[in-house]
C-alpha cells in the first residue's frame, strides 16, 4: 500500500515538472523567434527610416559641414529613429511569428496539447513589456535630448553657403569691405581685391592668390591672402598714401549680427519647446502653469489686485489645498460660462451692429480685441450708442467680460499641450504591449500568406496608430477635448481589440 503511494506521489510530481519542463521549453521556443525576428524588423525598420533623412545628411555634406558635426547628426538621427522604430517592430515580429506558427500547424499542436492562446501569447506579451519599458525611458530621456540638439544644429548653421557671398567678376560687400575676385574654385581665389572705404581711410588691397574658409562656430569667413600689396589713403590728407606688402595676411569677414542674433532667438525657442525637454522639465513647466493659473482664479479675491507679483506668490502659496480646488473649479466654471455668453453675444443684432462700427468684420477678430482691455472699452462704448447705457446685449457684454478669464484659459491651454506631450510620450513607449495584443490574433488569422498578409497589416496597423496619433496632436491645445486623455485612444483600442480577438480564439477553438 505505501508503495502504491509513494508511486503515486512521483508520478504527480513527474507530470507536474514534466509540464513545467514543456512550458519552459515552449516559452523559450515562441521566445527566441519572436526575439529573432523583433531584432531583423527592427534592421529594417530602421534602416527605412533612416532613409528618410538621409537627404539632410547629403544636404550637410554639400554644404562642407565638418565630419564630426555629420557624425553627430548621423547618430542624433539614429536614437531618434530607434525610439520610433521599437514598438513597431514589436508588431512586425508578432504579426509574423505568429501567422507562421498558424501555417505550419505548430498552434493547432500547442492547442492540442491544451495550452491555451493566452498561454502561448504570454512570451510575446512579456518581451513587449520589457520593450516598452526600456520605450518609456527612452521616450522621456533620450528622444526629447536627440530632438532638441537635431534641431539646434540646423538652426545654428546657415541652410545657405556663405562661400556663396564671394563671387567672380561683381564687387560684392562684405563687412566693412567690398570684395572682387577674378577666379574662383571651390576654396581657392585668383587676382583678389578688397576695398575698405570709411571716414577716415581709403585703402585696397590686392592679393595674386587666396584660400576662403567658413568658420561656423564663429559665424564668419576667413580669407588667406598670398603676395598682398595693400595702399592706403588717409581721406583728411589727399597726399598721404602708405603703400606696403606682404606675404601672406588672415582678413576676417564677420557675418551679418543681426541673422547670429535671430539664430541665437531661435535657439531659446527650440530649447522651450516641450518636445526637446526631458519629461521632468516638462512638469515643472505644468507646476508654472498651474501656478499662473491659480494667480488667474485669485483675481476676484479682495485686495489680491493690488498686490506686488512678489506678494501674490506668497499669498498663492500660503492658500489651504481646499481652497485651491475651489478657485481653480471655479474659474472652470467661469470660463463656461463665459463661453456660453459669448455664444449668445454673436446671435444678437446690436453686438453685430456693433462690430460692423468698429470696423470688426469677422467673430474671431471680435474675440481677441474683446479680451484687449483697450478695445473693449471702445467696443462697449460703441455698443452702448447702439443697444443703450443699460440695454440688455450690453448687459451681456458686460457680464461677459466680468466673467470671462482669458489668462487663466491661455494657462489651460498651454498646460494641456505640456501633459498631451507627456502622455504621447508613455502612449508610444507602451504601444508595444498593445501592438503585441493584435498583432498575435490577427497573424493567426492570416495563416494562408503569412508573409504578405503579415506584413500588409503590419504597415496599417502603423499607419493607423500613427496617423490618430497625429489627429490628436491636432488640437492638443484645447483643453476641452482632454487630448492628453484622447493620445491612449490608439493604444486603448488596440489591447480591447487583441484581446477580444484572442477571447474568441480561444472560445471558439
Amino acid at each position: 500500500m505505501a508503495d502504491k503511494k509513494q508511486q503515486q506521489k512521483w508520478s504527480l510530481l513527474g507530470l507536474v515538472f514534466g509540464k513545467t519542463l514543456s512550458m519552459r521549453v515552449l516559452n523559450f521556443y515562441i521566445l527566441n523567434s519572436v526575439l529573432l525576428t523583433f531584432i531583423m524588423a527592427l534592421v529594417v525598420l530602421t534602416f527605412m527610416m533612416v532613409m528618410g533623412s538621409l537627404l539632410q545628411v547629403i544636404e550637410l555634406v554639400f554644404k562642407k559641414f565638418d565630419p564630426m558635426t555629420i557624425l553627430e547628426f548621423i547618430v542624433i538621427v539614429m536614437a531618434q529613429v530607434l525610439c520610433y522604430a521599437l514598438p513597431f517592430s514589436v508588431a512586425g515580429a508578432s504579426l509574423l511569428v505568429y501567422s507562421r506558427f498558424s501555417a505550419d500547424g505548430e498552434i493547432t499542436a500547442m492547442k492540442a496539447t491544451g495550452v491555451s492562446i493566452f498561454r502561448i501569447a504570454f512570451p510575446t506579451v512579456a518581451l513587449a513589456t520589457v520593450i516598452a519599458i526600456l520605450s518609456f525611458y527612452a521616450h522621456n530621456n533620450v528622444l526629447p535630448l536627440a530632438q532638441q540638439k537635431q534641431r539646434e544644429i540646423i538652426a545654428n548653421y546657415d541652410m545657405e553657403d556663405p562661400m556663396a557671398l564671394i563671387e567672380t567678376g561683381s564687387y560684392k560687400p562684405i563687412g566693412p569691405y567690398r570684395v572682387i575676385i577674378g577666379e574662383k574654385n571651390g576654396d581657392e581665389l585668383k587676382d583678389i581685391e578688397l576695398i575698405e572705404d570709411l571716414s577716415t581711410h581709403y585703402r585696397v588691397i590686392k592679393a595674386k592668390e587666396g584660400r576662403l574658409h567658413y568658420q561656423r562656430a564663429q559665424a564668419r569667413l576667413q580669407l588667406e591672402l598670398d603676395r598682398v600689396t595693400s595702399e592706403e589713403r588717409d581721406t583728411r590728407r589727399t597726399n598721404s598714401f602708405l603703400i606696403s606688402k606682404a606675404g601672406k595676411v588672415i582678413v576676417h569677414f564677420y557675418l551679418d549680427p543681426k541673422k547670429r542674433q535671430m539664430k541665437e532667438e531661435a535657439a531659446k525657442i527650440i530649447r522651450k519647446d516641450p518636445k526637446g525637454l526631458i519629461t521632468e522639465d516638462i512638469k515643472e513647466m505644468i507646476a508654472d502653469r498651474e501656478n499662473l493659473m491659480l494667480r488667474n482664479a485669485c483675481r476676484r479675491e479682495p485686495g489680491f489686485k493690488q498686490l506686488s507679483d512678489e506678494e501674490k506668490d506668497k499669498y498663492v502659496k500660503a492658500l489651504p489645498k481646499e481652497k485651491k480646488e475651489a478657485l481653480l473649479a471655479q474659474a472652470r466654471k467661469d470660463i463656461k460660462t463665459g463661453n456660453h455668453l459669448w455664444a449668445k453675444l454673436k446671435g444678437k443684432k446690436p453686438f453685430r451692429q456693433m462690430l460692423s462700427k468698429v470696423g470688426i468684420k469677422k467673430m474671431n477678430d471680435a474675440w481677441v480685441a474683446a479680451v484687449n482691455e483697450k478695445s473693449y472699452e471702445e467696443m462697449l462704448a460703441a455698443l452702448k450708442e447702439i443697444d443703450g447705457q443699460n440695454g440688455d446685449v450690453t448687459k451681456l457684454f458686460e457680464e461677459w467680460h466680468d466673467t470671462w478669464l482669458q489668462s487663466f484659459h491661455n494657462n489651460m491651454d498651454y498646460r494641456s499641450r505640456y501633459l498631451t506631450e507627456i502622455n504621447k510620450r508613455a502612449s508610444y513607449a507602451f504601444a508595444s504591449i498593445a501592438f503585441a495584443l493584435l498583432g498575435i490574433p490577427l497573424g493567426i488569422r492570416a495563416h494562408r500568406s503569412e508573409k504578405t498578409i503579415g506584413f500588409l497589416i503590419c504597415l496599417g496597423l502603423i499607419a493607423l496608430h500613427y496617423s490618430l496619433i497625429i489627429l490628436v496632436e491636432t488640437f492638443k491645445e484645447n483643453y476641452g477635448l482632454y487630448p492628453y486623455l484622447c493620445i491612449w485612444f490608439p493604444d486603448i483600442l488596440f489591447v480591447i481589440a487583441g484581446l477580444f480577438f484572442m477571447w474568441r480564439n480561444h472560445k471558439y477553438s
